[in-house]
């Protein structure tokens, strides 16, 4: 199983998430204005349980983890899905403040693009070096 679904079913059981382990679903869930899409909601009770944002990140990563594709492409894939809609949640704090560092908020996959950079600099990595081609791959596929 894919760590990042492991890391959705400890959160969905209510286990304790390290938000420095998994900023990228730190963002996702903590979004206090949820995007929702009318036509996928039930019932008024289903829409307050509803993270649709997170739930179509959890169905990515599960075909994801379905297929056939070699380690090496699951790997880079995984990260893409992770924090390709990560610009879709954040607290209204956090996207104020998003928006006044630059980060793009309105097109989420720029923004998610320039989340996910941000993250990876500030983990230690260097985008700029040749050397970490995979980290240029993963951007440009957000």
């Amino acid at each position: 199983m894919l760590k990042s679904l492991l890391a959705i079913e400890n959160y969905r059981q209510d286990k304790m998430i390290d938000p420095e382990d998994y900023p990228w679903l730190h963002y996702i869930v903590s979004a206090e204005e949820r995007i929702v899409n009318m036509e996928r909601i039930d019932s008024l009770e289903e829409l307050t349980h509803a993270n649709p944002v997170l739930d179509y990140v959890e169905r990515s990563l599960r075909l994801l983890d379905a297929s056939g594709v070699s380690f090496w492409m699951k790997d880079v894939l995984e990260e893409v899905l992770i924090w390709s809609e990560t610009a879709k949640g954040g607290t209204s704090r956090e996207r104020i403040r998003w928006q006044s560092e630059g980060i793009n908020c309105y097109v989420h996959n720029i923004g998610s693009a320039q989340l996910y950079l941000r993250h990876h600099s500030d983990s230690g990595h260097d985008p700029v070096n040749p050397a970490d081609s995979r980290t240029i791959v993963i951007h440009r596929l957000i």
